[in-house]
């Protein structure tokens, strides 16, 4: 039994304590947040965990650790884990420095590792130390060998850098001629160090070579590969992955990885940054190998025809099918790589270009960590770079069904950089142009120390894309709201943890939109997101544009709160690309034409989703819901909309449902209850549900008998629009007047119109 103080169960209790991570006075501060959540349901562990993350006293990967069961590890001997970065590698915290470091998984199977790999690798380890002259500043390499509870092996790094280009590359498309000359000289450099010392590399990819914010690159991911597989064999365990830079030769089993190797996985590598997609395109790595020991790879300057000569040749010569016409070292082909003045530039360029560069957060400096409260003091530096590898590797996708990094604008590197670096002087600014649209357009301030960012009443801020780790807010405390213009053909991207924006009016800016313009005015990925007093205008011209799509990082549940908010306009007030665990709109009108929510189940998604909405009205708009079920989705569908005081005007139905083929009404079920036993009022004219038939073609309503407790009132309502009257807002068009039904209570349901938000500066919704 828990004591009357609320608190963690004794097994929760027990992990956080064993590995450092919350000392009592951190579950003191955790306490208000978790009464607040709990509300009066039980302090589940669940609950403390959300509170613990969202207070940043853990971070999500964590969290899902420890409710696993059994609880998955958090510690590899003296590092703090703290997220997942691949597949094979880990994001840790040195306890004794505080220094970020990467641990790299080289045991070949879930297993303990023999005594041969430990030995061979220890003394891998004590060579390197010894090694002359020192590697170049541009390659890290493993400085330890640790070892978990279960006998695996690690290897640990230094974390270098911030973004891999197999990462840049997915977001911005193929990089500029310039940058690829100087990456590839900065790599022939690493490997002439790496044939002096007799050594080889072993995974010269895309994710492992990263950028960092000063434009340098670095070379990570040294020897872990080849240590966990040292052996290659064609056969059904083989991956996209195993082949990538891998040499033709290797495939033989005879053959060991040498400096040849090395250099046809580098040219594989500059290749695929020029080109922006892989030197084969197969989907069958058998394919893609045979494909490779058959043909040379193909001349870049039929993909890229500005490529210089001299760039396209060396590429060509360090990818020739047969190593024996390779050059035979780096440092022989280095003597013949024709300096580029403005690489350098141009890789700064891709630096300012990534919106995050200017909001990521840095470690403080990595002191020895004192003796007192160490857990403490260990977790205020492990936050934030574990949450910015999380959010950097998290997708915020510029469609509805789509799910990718977070892009950067519709256009690529090469669109985003100057034609020519040289052009470009080395501090020009790259701050959006102003946009003039009557009263002065300020620039949204960068947060502060805690995330946040505060806008002042009644003026006009144009977006800035947001990316932190932790806890990020906007906010205008004033009686009158803070307006956010969005670009015409643009979107707010806004990333982190958790994410409460609260006083904003959010409107596109009025130019002409291109038929590149993003189908949503703003972008949000985070686990937990709360609005309050928000007005989110879509244009009123666009059917297709969602006022606010939410996007659900990985394997996390998401919690969305809406309070005394307004979402009006053409499309869909909001959509969210998987759906979150606690949905609760609190005093919300939905004036969209298109429809008020649209959600996507798709794979891991639970069958069984709620909602919560009280003094929720909904008009204009199709639907209330909106449900698509995508066919690597959950095999049934059971929905249960809770309504308290509630008004709901849909031209078809409350409820629309898309669901995959073969899906007969028995697969989906629809509860509309309430707590306070007044059920919602409906238009007479709507249904309660419908589906898509798709042996029709055509929508057809729901059967009773998926539609148990269904506490709808279909009855016809008179609005405050139909009086002709003079409001001091738009939102009091919307009240309900009467409805023709039984009268409940004095309190007409639907919205509370004088808690909405104040002084709305324009026209903004069309019926």
């Amino acid at each position: 039994m828990r004591s009357a103080k609320r608190q963690p169960s004794d097994h929760l209790l027990s992990l956080l304590r064993a590995e450092g991570l919350a000392a009592q006075c951190d579950l003191d501060r955790c306490l208000p947040l978790v009464r607040k959540l709990a509300s009066e349901l039980p302090d589940f562990d669940s609950v403390w965990l959300d509170a613990m993350v969202r207070l940043r006293q853990l971070t999500p990967w964590q969290a899902s650790q420890l409710q696993q069961t059994p609880p998955g590890a958090l510690s590899v001997g003296p590092f703090l884990l703290c997220d997942q970065l691949g597949e094979h590698s880990l994001l840790a915290i040195d306890r004794r420095s505080g220094r970020r470091c990467v641990l790299a998984d080289i045991s070949t199977a879930a297993k303990p590792a023999s005594s041969g790999l430990r030995k061979s690798t220890q003394e891998l380890l004590e060579r390197l130390q010894t090694l002359q002259p020192r590697p170049p500043a541009t390659c890290s390499l493993p400085t330890e060998l640790a070892e978990d509870c279960h006998g695996r092996l690690w290897l640990a790094s230094p974390h270098a850098g911030n973004w891999s280009f197999d990462d840049l590359v997915i977001r911005g498309g193929r990089l500029p001629w310039q940058a690829v000359a100087e990456i590839g000289r900065e790599l022939l450099l690493c490997l002439a160090w790496f044939e002096q010392s007799g050594l080889t590399h072993g995974n010269l990819t895309t994710s492992s070579v990263r950028l960092c914010h000063n434009g340098q690159i670095v070379l990570t991911a040294a020897f872990a590969r080849r240590l966990r597989r040292p052996g290659f064999s064609i056969g059904q365990q083989l991956t996209l992955r195993d082949c990538e830079g891998f040499a033709p030769e290797l495939s033989e089993s005879t053959r060991q990885p040498d400096r040849r190797s090395e250099l046809y996985a580098l040219g594989c590598l500059l290749w695929q940054l020029l080109a922006g997609r892989p030197v084969v395109i197969s989907a069958d790595p058998v394919r893609r190998l045979i494909s490779q020991r058959e043909h040379d790879i193909t001349d870049i300057r039929t993909l890229v025809p500005e490529c210089p000569e001299s760039l396209a040749r060396g590429i060509q010569m360090m990818t020739r099918r047969l190593p024996e016409l390779r050059p035979d070292s780096a440092t022989e082909l280095l003597r013949l790589w024709t300096p580029r003045p403005h690489g350098s530039s141009a890789l700064r360029q891709i630096v300012r270009a990534l919106p995050e560069s200017r909001t990521t957060l840095q470690l403080p400096a990595s002191a020895a960590l004192p003796q007192s409260f160490p857990a403490r003091l260990m977790r205020r530096a492990a936050w934030p770079a574990a949450a910015f590898a999380a959010l950097a590797g998290l997708g915020i996708a510029a469609s509805r069904s789509d799910t990718s990094l977070i892009p950067l604008t519709a256009s690529g590197w090469r669109e985003l950089l100057a034609p020519d670096p040289s052009t470009v002087p080395e501090n020009a600014s790259t701050s959006p142009p102003e946009i003039v649209a009557g009263d002065i357009v300020h620039d949204m301030p960068q947060p502060d120390a805690d995330g946040i960012i505060r806008l002042q009443p009644g003026h006009t801020y144009r977006t800035r894309d947001l990316r932190v780790p932790g806890r990020l807010t906007i906010e205008c405390t004033g009686p009158a709201s803070a307006a956010v213009q969005v670009p015409a053909n643009g979107q707010w991207i806004l990333a982190a943890a958790t994410v409460e924006l609260r006083g904003l009016q959010l409107h596109r800016d009025s130019g002409q939109p291109t038929p590149a313009t993003p189908r949503q005015l703003a972008a949000v990925q985070c686990q937990s997101l709360l609005l309050q007093n928000c007005h989110v205008q879509s244009p009123a011209t666009s059917d297709d544009c969602t006022g606010l799509a939410w996007f659900r990082p990985a394997a996390q549940p998401g919690i969305i709160e809406l309070q005394n908010c307004v979402f009006a306009g053409g499309g869909y007030g909001i959509s969210c690309n998987h759906p979150p665990r606690r949905l609760q709109l609190d005093n919300v009108l939905l004036a969209c034409r298109g429809g008020g929510l649209l959600l996507e189940f798709g794979q891991t998604d639970s069958a069984d989703w709620q909602a919560t909405l009280k003094n929720v009205t909904q008009r204009f708009g199709f639907s209330l819901l909106d449900a698509v079920v995508h066919p690597d989705g959950p095999q049934n569908l059971a929905l249960r909309i809770a309504s308290q005081d509630c008004v709901y005007q849909p031209r078809m139905a409350v409820a629309r449902i898309r669901p995959p083929e073969n899906w007969k009404p028995a697969n989906m079920q629809i509860r509309f209850h309430t707590d306070s036993g007044h059920p919602a009022i409906v238009n007479p004219t709507a249904e309660s549900a419908v589906y898509i038939d798709r042996s029709l073609n055509q929508t057809v309503a729901l059967p009773t008998a998926s539609l148990p407790d269904n506490m709808l009132l279909f009855v016809d309502s008179t609005f405050a629009d139909a009086e002709q009257q003079s409001f001091r807002t738009p939102w009091e068009a919307s009240l309900l007047l009467d409805f023709d039904g039984p009268k409940l209570s004095q309190q007409l349901p639907g919205i509370i119109a004088a808690q909405l938000p104040a002084n709305p500066a324009a026209d903004y919704f069309t019926n």
